[in-house]
């Protein structure tokens, strides 16, 4: 399924056995985790803190006006010729606080997924499918898509995501012109652990995991738009080992 590779990354390992309602085959990614990579070739640096995008204000913080000290000249890439990332930037700086709320805000949506159904008893649940939410505050463009159809897959196979995904070490910036358009990549280490997804009878689709198993490299392209900061892309690594 187009829609789960494309989505929250999970590790192929996790699962005992293939849901019920998914096609066959298939599964969901907990949030965050490279979807090709198993569990064993992941390794955390931290125990993380978990995301609180709403307690964070913008605009106030010394760590904004140092951050701002390291930029350098951004570097001018195509978007339909930009390679995927290695890694980690050779070059970065420390995120500023309306960076961090522009990716937080992104990844707290895919973490809180939850078919609308989940626990209703429906006759014919296909033919009561909801549209998407908006998500237009917090994404643009691919992520707005990534964003929608991650939701039409757990609404059409009637899952219930828990838990939360937290933040390793520190996150770093890589500014760009994409396009003629300013863009700060973001790049994270991500936890998933603690991400369980389950169907209504029980079964436990994603089963949660040891703090720091399931870890992995994400990257969010950044850029303003009629003044907000919104996530226009998320990408992953050619190694998404962190």
């Amino acid at each position: 399924m187009v829609l789960a590779v494309s989505l929250m990354a999970g590790l192929s390992g996790c699962i005992s056995e293939p849901p019920s309602s998914a096609e066959p085959g298939t599964a969901p990614h907990p949030a965050g985790v490279e979807p090709s990579e198993p569990a064993g070739e992941l390794s955390a640096k931290s125990t993380g803190r978990p995301l609180e995008p709403s307690a964070r204000e913008s605009g106030s913080s010394s760590k904004e006006e140092h951050s701002r000290s390291e930029q350098t000249t951004p570097s001018k890439i195509s978007a339909g010729t930009a390679s995927q990332p290695k890694t980690w930037p050779e070059k970065s700086r420390k995120t500023d606080v309306d960076e961090d709320e522009a990716a937080e805000g992104f990844i707290a949506k895919t973490e809180r997924m939850t078919s609308p159904n989940f626990g209703k008893k429906e006759s014919n649940q296909e033919a009561t499918l909801p549209s998407p939410p908006d998500y237009s505050g917090v994404a643009k463009g691919a992520a707005l898509g990534e964003l929608e159809a991650q939701f039409t897959e757990y609404a059409n196979n009637n899952w219930q995501q828990t838990g939360e995904t937290s933040i390793v070490g520190e996150p770093r910036v890589e500014d760009l012109i994409i396009d003629d358009v300013l863009t700060h990549r973001v790049y994270l280490c991500l936890d998933s652990s603690s991400i369980q997804i389950t169907e209504p009878d029980g079964f436990i689709v994603t089963p949660k995991a040891e703090p720091g198993t399931r870890t992995a490299l994400n990257i969010y392209d950044v850029q303003e738009h009629d003044g907000q900061l919104l996530v226009v892309d998320h990408l992953f690594p050619e190694d998404p080992d962190c």
